[in-house]
């Protein structure tokens, strides 16, 4: 009698156990997920979520009471001139548009001639993709003393080739401020771009180029005919990661010029962090962070609209 109830009692267990068992493995992909997906949900999801709440609320670091207000930051930072998000905006066009285009331009150029069966092309890769190494910090600082109208070699350089007369702040006036940030940032990032063109270039199969070499095409019928339409998801997608982020840099121009001289480098994230970190109005700092993404996604979808459409049209070409 004893054994019997000690398999009535133990089977009911035994059934849970068993169900349990099937239950995980049936989910097991699920169960093994559901920790990334609860870390990227913080980390990510929520941080989002909470900036679109504040950029409604009248948050401040200064006055206790939050209260709901509505569109009321968006009409402030788009109608009041003092918040400057216009001018801001045409200069994050210029630096993104500027920065992004010459390190395609450096990148691409770089990429056709490391291509090419040349002595020590495994020692110029590695060089040209020197920059790409160096943290931003770094990059800054050494940049602010080559810059350095003191004693920096820039300002040496130029003395000594007779292109100035005396030594020009490059980084502290007006006219200079820009151009050189851009060149810096050049210098930076375009060994990405010029790593994923190459990677590109090689991934074309030679019968192409022996083809259009067959017919007599020249080095620009090459490229622009096989090279560069053979190039063109690569590109769409090197261009469409490097506006998003150099739209969105912060680092490197807060590093250099910290916005400055009189708002000459002044971009939106840094108009976004002074809002937030130096006037203490992170409300209308969330704000600035929702309209920074807006004009991104109409960029987006533009560029996608543009770029299907020429598809489409060299297709039927």
């Amino acid at each position: 009698m004893a054994d019997l109830r000690s398999d009535a009692t133990l089977a009911p267990r035994a059934r849970v156990r068993l169900s349990l068992a099937q239950l995980v493995d049936r989910y097991f992909f699920v169960i093994g997920l559901a920790p990334a997906v609860v870390c990227l949900a913080v980390i990510l999801v929520y941080p989002v979520v909470a900036n679109i709440a504040y950029s409604f609320t009248n948050l401040s670091f200064i006055y206790p009471d939050t209260s709901f207000i509505g569109l009321r930051n968006y009409a402030d930072i788009l109608t009041n001139s003092t918040f400057g998000f216009w001018s801001a905006l045409d200069i994050s066009v210029i630096w993104t548009v500027a920065v992004v285009s010459l390190q395609f331009l450096v990148g691409l150029i770089g990429a056709l001639l490391l291509d090419q069966a040349i002595f020590g092309r495994s020692v110029y890769r590695v060089l040209l993709l020197v920059p790409w190494a160096f943290p931003v910090i770094v990059t800054a600082y050494v940049w602010r003393w080559l810059l350095n109208d003191q004693g920096g070699f820039v300002t040496w350089l130029a003395m000594t080739s007779g292109i100035i007369q005396q030594p020009v702040a490059w980084l502290a006036e007006a006219n200079t401020a820009l151009p050189a940030v851009v060149s810096v940032a050049v210098w930076a990032g375009y060994p990405f771009m010029l790593a994923a063109m190459l990677a590109g270039l090689q991934s074309i199969p030679v019968e192409y180029h022996e083809v259009a070499q067959i017919e007599g095409a020249s080095v620009f019928q090459e490229l622009f005919s096989v090279t560069l339409p053979l190039l063109r998801p690569i590109i769409v997608i090197v261009l469409v990661l490097r506006t998003i982020w150099t739209f969105n840099a912060f680092d490197l121009i807060y590093l250099l010029t910290n916005g400055g001289p009189d708002g000459q480098t002044l971009t939106l994230p840094i108009l976004a962090y002074n809002l937030g970190w130096q006037q203490y109005l992170p409300g209308k700092a969330a704000a600035m962070s929702m309209l920074m993404l807006l004009v991104l996604a109409i960029a987006g979808v533009i560029y996608f609209r543009v770029s299907g459409w020429a598809r489409k049209e060299g297709q039927n070409g």
